[in-house]
């Protein structure tokens, strides 16, 4: 920028010599509340052969802040050539200021080419104009958020406002003239979105650009904060059984111990995250992925709780209840009886233990008859198929076997149910003995039968056993243990009853009996016992012997068994109040109106008057009051037994 003259030769206001004074300026540069400009000062003298020496030093005044300048020093200045200097200086001036006013005055050592403050042309300077300044204020992702543009700029200067949040950039709009705006972010929802998959809110910055006759004026920014409420949803909760059964597959039932439960879960994040948890439970486990197999089902309803969460960790659940019904194996019962047989498919069946035809009653139980499952029955003599029996629920079969059977032989008759699940019910085997007789023996006599033919070694009745005179048994002979043996009364021949056995067994002497009612064992089994009665009883060790007794129900503690413990006591005694003492002062006997004052305490007066002054106050205070205080308490007894239930006890003592 070339240098623009403020004032031009002008004449000092002394002479001897005159001094001619050029001053000028450029702008260098330019801020909103500031101008730097370079300052040039050029002075001549009038003619060729004159001449200065003394120093000088000017003064120029710019928007009423003086900046003094040296123009020369004491060296010899002759001559009419120009002597210029130069100087930067910074004024203050606001974003609106085009004109500053200018002084210019010269001083010199002797008063000679002196100049007077004279007034310059004004100094024009460039208009700074301010960027926009932005403001807004956060809102949620989606809305409409309301932006402000104020400042010191031309109102014909455009504006271009752009956006940034994480990655995304762009424009809001461009070269606007408004000052108020509304920046729709619907239109960019799934892009500012997918900035926060993690987050519910993100900083956001706003830039105002500003641009006036084609350049730009400069830019300011702010800081937002945008949010979202989006939340993850559950769109679907999908429970169906599964298991490996045909039949109940095709059911679709729950059945305890068969079914897995199938759980399908559809969800969707809020827009711009994504899915980081599933939980699912109710089913005995818990599933973690959208797609989830149980463990296998126990009875009862199920409550099948989901809980899914996004990134952002917002959550979201939904639940269902399913059945799983209970399920028993089949069952199977069977009775056979001897008979004759006649008519049509043997219906006029007669009972006879000699009778050489069956009349065979299976009884089959299934579960879940209610959900179509049926049983098949089965029934076999001797290992051969003699019967089946389809679509069974609950229900007795008969059959009656018109074939003759073989009286003095043993039949083997089974029954089985299967049902609709395959499941296989236990066979049930009946061994029909021989045709009934009083007594039979086997040949080699090591077998007796009573009311049939022996079939195994050893004593068998068919018969109803009633033994009224006891049973005795020869201990040594059973192979019962010498502890048993040794304890159980003996006749001479070694034998010892049943009863006496039994209580012996069950009950050797040490024995203890716990029962809720009050009836002696010596009543129900015999032998000898002693009842224990408001004791604990206390196993054996090696600190505990056996038989020893102790213990209270009750403890009285000593002042040795408590805890050592004080009781402190602190308190404030009564504060006094501030308060002097007086003192009584006599004045000396010597004291003339002209001559020196002077005082003393309780000295004895001589015609003079006494003064009163006092002691120096004492402030408000307290005192702390420490000390123990007495023992307390009623030395009263407690209970000293852990949670109990009451029961009859006895000891066998022979």
């Amino acid at each position: 920028m070339a240098y623009k003259t403020i004032l031009s030769e002008k004449q000092s206001s002394t002479g001897s010599p005159y001094c001619f004074y050029t001053v000028s300026y450029e702008e260098k540069a330019r801020t909103s509340t500031t101008v730097k400009l370079g300052i040039k000062i050029t002075a001549h003298l009038q003619y060729s052969n004159s001449y200065f020496g003394y120093s000088s030093t000017g003064t120029l005044t710019v928007g009423g802040k003086a900046f003094s300048i040296k123009i020369k020093g004491n060296e010899m200045w002759s001559g009419t050539a120009n002597h210029t200097v130069t100087k930067d200086i910074t004024v203050s001036a606001s974003a609106g200021t085009t004109s500053l006013s200018a002084k210019f005055a010269v001083s010199t050592g002797s008063g000679h080419a002196a100049l007077n403050a004279t007034t310059c042309s004004n100094i024009t300077i460039s208009r700074y104009y301010t960027s926009a300044s932005i403001s807004a204020s956060g809102a949620a992702i989606g809305s409409k958020i309301p932006i402000t543009l104020s400042g010191k700029y031309p109102s014909d200067a455009t504006c271009t406002v752009t956006y940034k949040f994480g990655t995304a950039t762009g424009t809001v709009i461009s070269n606007t003239t408004s000052t108020s705006l509304k920046w729709d972010t619907s239109a960019v929802k799934a892009s500012l979105l997918s900035q926060i998959p993690s987050s519910k809110s993100g900083t956001c910055t706003l830039t105002c650009t500003t641009k006036y006759n084609g350049s730009n004026v400069g830019s300011d920014s702010c800081s937002i904060t945008l949010s979202t409420a989006e939340s993850v949803s559950i769109t679907s909760l999908s429970v169906k059984p599964y298991n490996t059964n045909a039949f109940l597959s095709s059911k679709g039932l729950y059945v305890a111990g068969y079914t897995k439960a199938e759980v399908t879960v559809s969800a969707k994040a809020g827009a711009g995250s994504s899915i980081s948890s599933y939980s699912i439970t109710g089913l005995g486990g818990t599933g973690t992925v959208a797609n989830w197999d149980s463990p296998l089902l126990t009875k009862g309803d199920k409550k099948v709780s989901v809980t899914v969460t996004d990134a952002r960790k917002t959550s979201a659940s939904a639940s269902t209840t399913i059945t799983v019904l209970d399920y028993s194996s089949p069952t199977v019962t069977l009775t056979v009886e001897r008979g004759t047989a006649s008519g049509t498919d043997g219906a006029d069946f007669k009972p006879d233990d000699k009778g050489k035809n069956l009349r065979i009653k299976a009884a089959g139980g299934v579960n879940l008859t209610a959900n179509g499952n049926r049983g098949v029955l089965a029934l076999k003599l001797d290992g051969s198929q003699i019967g089946t029996y389809s679509d069974l629920q609950t229900t007795t079969v008969e059959k009656i076997v018109t074939s003759e059977v073989d009286d003095n032989i043993v039949h083997e008759i089974s029954a089985q149910v299967t049902d609709s699940l395959g499941v296989k019910s236990t066979e049930f085997l009946y061994n029909l003995p021989t045709a009934r007789v009083n007594m039979s023996m086997l040949p080699d006599n090591k077998g007796v039968t009573f009311g049939g033919h022996p079939v195994t070694e050893g004593l068998v009745s068919e018969f109803p056993a009633k033994l009224n005179g006891g049973i005795s048994i020869n201990l040594s002979q059973a192979g019962f243990p010498a502890a048993i043996i040794n304890a159980c009364s003996k006749d001479s021949d070694g034998f010892t009853s049943l009863s006496n056995l039994l209580l012996n067994f069950a009950y050797p002497v040490g024995s203890y009996y716990w029962s809720s009612s009050a009836t002696s064992p010596a009543t129900l089994f015999g032998g000898t016992w002693t009842q224990i009665s408001d004791r604990f009883v206390l196993a054996a060790g090696s600190t505990y012997k056996v038989g020893a007794t102790g213990g209270a129900s009750t403890v009285k503690l000593t002042v040795s068994q408590m805890p050592a413990h004080t009781h402190t006591v602190s308190g404030t005694a009564a504060s006094k109040g501030a308060h002097t003492h007086k003192i009584n002062c006599d004045l000396d006997a010597n004291y003339t109106t002209s001559g020196t004052r002077s005082w003393s305490v309780h000295k004895a007066a001589t015609g003079a008057s006494s003064s009163v002054g006092s002691t120096t106050s004492t402030p408000n205070h307290t005192h702390t009051v420490s000390g123990t205080a007495a023992s307390a308490g009623g030395s009263g007894a407690h209970e000293n037994m852990p949670p109990y239930i009451v029961a009859y006890c006895w000891r066998r003592t022979a």
